[in-house]
């Protein structure tokens, strides 16, 4: 009888995943196997969540090698080529220099690979073009010898889509990655290590060019007592940008407990976006509005429309810039003799520039009247602007005992930025489009087109002490984290704009508890329970006297009653583990309330749809959320997964109508979800079900609210089988069903299905793989949002439906070994 496979077991405080057990769609790399891991959330930004736990470093082998760019890694490495991904706390660099726990672990996913490819060289290539014009090239290789590893990579694509057939997918039409993008981005890293462990290199120098085109609709629904108005929103850009970036790490120590280390890095961006915008709001809601709908709604075939028309804005925008950040730091940890305490000083600066420039012309029409009430022509120089960051820490580790340390520290930060914006409004010009791409006329008089209202000169500087208190306690059933910081501030702001010339100064003592936690564990049982209390602090700009009026729909106002922000959230969870049974339940409880939220409230005015809106302080944000999930290894070959969850979601904003009168707009949100997963592997074949539910229940305080009832379903299927004469078939299929919206077309049903087939040559060292994405057509791109202020439809633009033929050749040369 083959042994069985077991897909996750505990290891002390270890949680270990063994790669082997996971049935993956072939040339599947990094990301395709996190996103099978029981329990495990990869992000599309690369983030990664383990049991709802940010994970803070990717490791490969316990090495910082990828540290700046986890979705190098994740969209590179081979999942053919790791053997386990474990999870764990790891010691910070000054817990391993004091050889003891000084409490500065970090959350840690540890990719560990398989002995054959940990020493010798391995390359993997592939490329492929499909239809729809898809395009797909990579390159990426690794070298490794026992003390160091080197990396370089070349990609090129415009499939903006991370989805592989195969997988259980998290497809959602929230989730959809939107527009046509086309990555060009290559790079090199690496990490040198000297035999003896006293000098450590590493570093990356990384290089990427952006297209994108993007289609975006937005239909919102304004809450208002005499009645809601609808905004319907319709924009087209197109998107450049260039990145260039290094960072590097020079780390030296001795075995008597000293170290110093210096982290330099540069990064350059490039861009230049162009985008048209066609908005209109209405009194009453349509259907089927579009472009050209707004665009000749004055051509005398639209008065039933025209009559409940009150605003609309047809823009064009053009931007422009650059920006360099550059710094670096000076770390030094010190071990006094004969005890474990540590003493560390850093020194740090940093520095940032942006230059920027805008064009812009738009007409804006109010009611039934065809000739524009404003137009403009207007040019943004966005410049000078740079940033300056100054600083040093000290701080202290003392071991009061085994497991018990009492840390302080002291940092010092220095702060500069100067932000200048110059607002210059033109007469029409001879051709927008000449003037859209920057082609001003030489006779130009800039000093009487400049408007001083809407432009400023802002110099702020910012002196922060920070003094904090940390103590640790670990022992084999216990461990328990506290810290208090207290930050005193000193801030200086002088704001120029024009008839607004001020100085403002503010001190402020906080009191913050961060990353306090305790947690208990015995056997197979863990308890923990962590909290923290962290304020916000307005900026000070939101508190200056001023009118902002660049956007004639949306004009801003200051308030220098401004108070600080305070969030405070909690969590506990109690887990239990068995390796012997192969199973995991956890019950996972969070509550996060918000005091004196920031937000933007506004006035509305129904006969113009202008706004008008300053920033306030708003009580009643609170959220508090319950979880039960379980996960079970069901012989050798069955995996089954359930989470519930409830939750209650409480969004308090400031709303006013034909009146400075602000009310109070509150949205209750109780939520119901549920998430059922099943894998069943037998020999090399796997089948998998996916069965996600949510039902939202939303109410307000509003007697106008329309209370809505809203159901998702998502339900699906996977498999990945292996035929005869070395060919696998790895597909999925989705269902997305939406009930209960008070549009209908919300109320949808979708079917997603995608599908790869894998020929295997050279004992599967090349692959030649035909993939069908979307193959029935029906992506979804409609995403729908509600808040206090009202509800929000956006329809995107997905990729369409392609096929796409590529290949994939892998080599791996270990010095032990024969090549394969």
């Amino acid at each position: 009888m083959k042994a069985s496979k077991v897909k996750f077991y505990n290891r002390g405080d270890t949680l270990v995943y063994n790669a082997d057990a996971f049935n993956l769609a072939e040339g599947s790399m990094l990301d395709a196997l996190i996103q099978q891991l029981p329990d495990v959330e990869l992000k599309d930004n690369g983030n990664i969540y383990v049991n709802g736990k940010y994970v803070e470093e990717l490791l490969l082998n316990g090495k910082h090698f990828f540290d700046h760019n986890k979705q190098l890694m994740l969209q590179n490495l081979a999942s053919y080529t790791v053997k386990n991904i474990e999870v764990y706390d790891k010691l910070g660099r000054a817990s391993e220099l004091a050889g003891a726990d000084l409490g500065d672990s970090q959350y840690v996913m540890d990719v560990k690979l398989k002995k054959q490819y940990m020493v010798g060289t391995m390359l993997n290539i592939e490329g492929g073009y499909g239809s729809e014009e898809r395009h797909l090239g990579r390159l990426f290789a690794m070298a490794f010898t026992p003390t160091s590893q080197y990396a370089a990579y070349f990609n090129i694509n415009n499939l903006n889509d991370s989805c592989k057939p195969g997988q259980q997918t998290t497809w959602t039409p929230e989730k959809m990655p939107t527009g046509i993008s086309k990555i060009i981005s290559g790079g090199l890293n690496y990490n040198v290590k000297t035999t003896d462990g006293r000098w450590e290199v590493n570093g990356n120098i990384n290089a990427e060019s952006t297209r994108e085109t993007d289609y975006t609709d937005v239909v919102r629904t304004n809450y208002l007592i005499t009645g809601s108005t609808y905004d319907y929103q319709f924009n087209q850009s197109r998107n450049k940008f260039q990145t260039l970036s290094t960072n590097h790490k020079i780390y030296y120590k001795t075995p008597k407990g000293y170290g110093i280390s210096t982290e330099p890095f540069f990064t350059y961006q490039n861009w230049e976006n162009y985008s048209e915008d066609v908005n209109a709001t209405f009194s009453r809601e349509f259907n089927d509005v579009s472009t050209e709908f707004i665009r000749n709604i004055y051509d005398g075939n639209s008065m039933g429309a025209l009559s409940s028309l009150i605003n609309r804005n047809i823009s064009m925008n053009r931007q422009k810039g650059h920006s360099l950040s550059t710094g670096t730091n000076l770390w030094q940890g010190i071990k006094l003799p004969g005890i474990n305490d540590l003493l560390v000083i850093n020194l740090f600066g940093k520095y940032n520039n942006r230059h920027d420039e805008i064009f812009d012309h738009y007409d804006i029409n109010f009611g039934q009247d065809s000739t524009p009430a404003k137009t403009a022509n207007r040019y943004f120089k966005n410049y000078p602007d740079f940033v300056s960051n100054l600083g040093a820490e000290i701080s202290y580790s003392h071991v009061l005992a085994r497991g018990m340390t009492l840390g302080v520290s002291y940092r010092y930060e220095h702060n500069y930025r100067k932000e200048t914006s110059d607002l210059f409004q033109f007469e029409s010009p001879e051709s927008i489009k000449d003037f859209m791409f920057g082609k001003l006329s030489s006779a130009i008089d800039y000093e009487s087109a400049l408007d001083p209202n809407n432009s400023y000169l802002s110099r702020s500087t910012d002196n922060n002490h920070r003094f904090a208190l940390r103590y640790t306690y670990s022992t084999k059933h216990f461990d328990i984290q506290y810290n208090l910081p207290i930050i005193v501030t000193n801030q200086h702001l002088h704001y120029l704009r024009g008839s607004v010339d001020t100085t403002f100064t503010r001190r402020s003592v906080v009191f913050d508890i961060g990353n306090t936690m305790f947690q208990w564990n015995k056997g197979n049982h863990r308890i923990s329970w962590s909290w923290g209390l962290k304020s916000r602090t307005p900026d000070m700009v939101t508190m200056v006297d001023f009118t902002d009026d660049t956007n004639p729909l949306y004009i801003r106002k200051g308030n220098k009653d401004l108070k600080n922000a305070q969030q405070f959230d909690t969590r506990l969870y109690y887990r239990q583990t068995s390796r012997e049974k192969g199973s995991r339940f956890q019950v996972e409880g969070l509550y996060s309330i918000l005091s004196n939220a920031l937000s933007q409230g506004y006035t509305y005015d129904t006969s113009t749809g202008i706004r008008k809106a300053s920033y306030y302080n708003v009580n009643g944000n609170w959220n508090a959320q319950g979880l039960i999930s379980y996960a079970k290894q069901v012989g050798r070959n069955l995996l089954i997964g359930n989470q519930f969850g409830v939750g209650h979601f409480t969004n308090v904003d400031l709303v006013g109508e034909n009146s400075p009168q602000l009310s109070r707009s509150k949205i209750y949100n109780l939520q119901f979800s549920d998430q059922f997963r099943l894998e069943y592997r037998f020999g090399k074949h796997q089948l998998g079900l996916n069965v996600e539910g949510k039902h939202d229940r939303f109410t307000s305080n509003r007697s106008d609210f329309t209370e809505q009832n809203t159901w998702t379903v998502k339900s699906g299927l996977n498999a990945i089988i292996e035929l005869p004469a070395n060919i696998q078939f790895a597909t999925d299929f989705t269902v997305y069903n939406r009930r209960g919206y008070t549009d209908g077309a919300l109320n949808t049903d979708n079917f997603v299905w995608n599908a790869r087939l894998t020929y295997k040559l050279m004992k599967g060292n090349m692959l030649l793989m035909l993939d069908g994405y979307d193959i029935l057509h029906d992506l979804s791109n409609v995403s729908y949002t509600m808040n206090a202020q009202g509800r929000t439809e956006t329809y995107r633009t997905v990729l369409p439906r392609y096929f796409l033929f590529h290949v994939q050749w892998r080599f791996n040369h270990s010095p032990k070994s024969k090549n394969k």
